[in-house]
């Protein structure tokens, strides 16, 4: 829609604006949720340094996820686009890793388990922005539509894409409200993790059936998100019910 933004001195591309926004709303999220926590600025100290180091990860893992599902289709290795899924995954381990080497070492008060849950919500939140950064900048569009939905999407040669002026399902927009309602959820419940990932899943699985832009094939069935998303909603309802099962609260919070 808005690919870059003109100003006096120059224009700027809008995704990395709201790629900014969803930083310091994670910030923020990340703050409000700690603020019951005891050392709340030490728990913060602690976990910053450990977000950049994750975050950094999650970016590689976004970009190898997508390289490869287009490498097994066209049979070429090109670093072009990022995926979501990829970069979760790349943050989760990145985060386990370093969590249970702080945890051992009594540098947190909150375990493993706990710190997922704690960073679900600000998750959400950056998630949030990231998905009106694509819509603006038109990609992650949907499938060519004649209903009251479709969305006209400029043309980027450079990026090599092209609408030729048909109408578009906003798929972008379509997330970004999954966004939202899962946040609302999440301020509600206290197993944030797996019922985050039980919901998310569940609505990108759906939402999956009407995007149009090439990610690469695994199935002519099924997209790689729907794929993946079939296997994290699996993980979530086992994870669930063995929280359950154990009676953990996994949230300092009393929400």
């Amino acid at each position: 829609m808005i690919p870059e933004i003109i100003t006096p001195y120059g224009t700027i591309p809008t995704f990395p604006c709201f790629v900014v926004l969803g930083v310091l709303s994670f910030i923020l999220v990340l703050h409000v949720s700690l603020k019951k926590a005891a050392n709340q600025s030490k728990e913060e100290d602690f976990i910053f340094l450990r977000l950049v180091v994750a975050g950094i990860v999650a970016w590689f893992f976004a970009g190898l996820f997508d390289a490869s599902f287009k490498y097994f289709e066209y049979g070429t290795f090109e670093w072009k686009g990022i995926t979501f899924y990829g970069g979760l995954f790349g943050a989760v381990l990145c985060l386990v890793v370093l969590l249970y080497r702080a945890r051992e070492k009594q540098k947190t008060q909150f375990s493993v388990q706990q710190w997922f849950d704690l960073l679900a919500l600000p998750l959400v939140s950056f998630h949030f922005f990231g998905r009106l950064g694509c819509f603006f900048a038109g990609c992650c569009y949907g499938k060519i539509t004649n209903s009251g939905f479709g969305v006209v999407f400029l043309d980027q040669p450079e990026q090599g894409i092209i609408h030729g002026g048909v109408q578009r399902y906003p798929t972008q927009l379509f997330e970004a409200i999954l966004l939202l309602v899962v946040f609302f959820v999440l301020i509600f419940v206290k197993k944030r993790a797996p019922i985050y990932l039980i919901c998310y899943s569940l609505g990108r699985f759906l939402i999956e059936f009407y995007r149009g832009d090439d990610r690469g094939y695994l199935s002519e069935l099924l997209s790689p998100a729907q794929m993946i998303s079939v296997f994290v909603f699996a993980f979530a309802i086992w994870l669930l019910i063995k929280r359950i099962r154990n009676n953990e609260s996994g949230n300092v919070l009393n929400t």
